[in-house]
């Protein structure tokens, strides 16, 4: 009952936007697997010419393709009372008895005789349609409507979330893996039509209708009606445009390519769709200080010093960095929480050289706010992954942890635990980073910091270290939101 509702409301839009050129048939089955069974057989007859281009196209996806994109089993096409085509796995029982799953693409006749400006026993819209069907299939998308109307209430009752909003996964995004069924529809039919430009799928299209359907869609998200699985239609031929052009550059007519390749290009698209929405990007970071200036002071006296290196000791830092990132603009902001620890050492000039005196390791915990250019983020287009440079500006507090001090001049000689001041200096970062366009966190970065460190001791004399300091650390993506 639901899907019939839901025709019968795209029938009274349609009607309202043109001329109704074929009827459309109450006698066909319901938009779900049960009504597809007879007692006496398992499916009704499939519409021919439909299975026939379905089955033409996978047997030359099969020829072309990588394995990671071929199917085990064939699709069975049948025509339904669905208010879209859909892609369905339906259970089935064999003559013999043995138990199966069976892929069904559903489709009605008077949706795309809607959404098509010509007549004809099989345009280039149908064809992109079917061919969008069968990406549903390759990929292993949540097609049945049951699956999606589960998931939704499951992401809502969990998360309190739109199902717009789920995008921890790469396709967990609905509307992604909507683009995704395009993005493969349109270099399925490149490969395998000869003929086929984008251009004359576009030209297809009837622009007028597909408006008229965007804005129900848009005043129906806008009351709340509705929980949208599917981008707009114009969105839609926006991005399939886009990845026209990529497959044009890729020659990807000749290359192979397999699942990822889609799944990064409609998660690029998705993001483009969305210019305003900025994304929580969260790294893990692991570094070392590679070398240090210290100068030492102890009252109004100065003395040498130095910062201990590899292997002597490892001045080590961990780091956790969260990044408020969106894809279109240059500048973001960026917060960093860590733990640092550093070694350094005191001399004394003698008959036989310099004697160490002094070792002081000392801990910190640190945070960081700053301001970061980054040379790819503001770039649109279907990358799927970018190297640029990138420099942040930003001040650093240091909050000590723990220290250890030996003095090799005078044994007794101790420091107190609270005796190490707090302190605030200003950083500056450059680096390389790779981004990558996505739903998922991937991408890492090498950045290059430096640093002049004031450290404060509450002694009498009072002391103090004054050091410029040059680090290293390498950051890793783990969540983006």
């Amino acid at each position: 009952m639901k899907y019939l509702f839901t025709f019968a409301c795209f029938v009274l839009i349609v009607c309202g936007a043109k001329a109704q050129k074929k009827a459309f048939d109450p006698s066909l089955p319901a938009c779900n697997c049960a009504d597809l069974r007879l007692s006496s057989r398992q499916y009704y007859e499939t519409e021919a010419q439909a299975q026939k281009l379905v089955n033409d196209l996978l047997y030359r996806m099969r020829q072309m393709s990588q394995n990671s994109l071929e199917l085990e089993t064939d699709i069975v096409v049948k025509a339904a009372l669905c208010p879209t085509p859909m892609a369905l796995i339906c259970p089935t029982t064999l003559p013999n008895g043995t138990k199966k799953e069976v892929r069904v693409i559903l489709y009605n006749n008077f949706f795309l005789d809607t959404i098509t400006k010509y007549n004809g026993p099989s345009t280039w819209v149908d064809k992109h349609i079917l061919a969008h069907e069968i990406g549903h299939h390759v990929f292993g998308d949540p097609v049945n409507a049951e699956s999606i109307a589960t998931l939704q209430k499951l992401y809502q009752k969990e998360q309190g979330k739109a199902i717009e909003d789920i995008s921890q996964k790469a396709m967990a995004n609905l509307q992604a893996e909507e683009i995704r069924a395009d993005f493969f529809g349109l270099w399925l039919l490149y490969k395998t039509e000869p003929d086929f430009n984008f251009a004359a799928l576009a030209q297809n299209f009837d622009v007028a209708v597909l408006r008229q359907l965007d804005a129900q869609e848009k005043k129906d998200k806008k009351s709340k009606v509705t929980q949208s699985t599917h981008p707009l239609f114009i969105e839609r031929l926006q991005a399939m445009e886009s990845f026209w052009r990529k497959i044009q550059r890729d020659n990807r007519r000749t290359l192979l390519v397999g699942r990822g390749y889609f799944a990064d290009a409609a998660t690029a698209a998705y993001i483009d769709l969305r210019p305003e929405k900025s994304y929580w990007d969260m790294s893990l970071g692991v570094g070392l200080t590679v070398f240090g200036m210290p100068t030492f002071r102890a009252g109004n006296e100065q003395v040498s010093g130095f910062l201990y290196a590899l292997p002597d000791a490892w001045n080590t830092n961990l780091n956790l960095l969260v990044s408020r990132l969106n894809w279109q603009k240059a500048w973001r902001f960026e917060a960093e929480v860590g733990w640092t620890r550093q070694k350094y050492g005191t001399t004394l000039q003698s008959n036989n050289g310099k004697r160490l005196v002094e070792e002081f390791q000392t801990s910190f915990l640190t945070l960081g706010p700053r301001l970061t250019w980054n040379q790819t983020s503001h770039q649109s287009g279907l990358f799927t992954g970018k190297i640029g440079l990138f420099a942040s500006i930003g001040a650093n507090l240091r909050y000590p942890l723990a220290h250890q001090y030996i003095n090799y001049a005078v044994p007794s000689a101790q420091l107190a635990a609270n005796s190490l001041s707090i302190s605030v200096s200003p950083r500056v970062v450059v680096g390389v980073e790779y981004l990558k366009k996505t739903l998922l966190p991937r991408g890492f970065k090498v950045a290059l910091g430096y640093e002049p460190q004031w450290l404060g001791f509450k002694t009498d004399p009072s002391a103090q270290i004054m050091t410029h300091n040059f680090d290293c650390t390498l950051y890793y993506s783990i969540l983006r939101k």
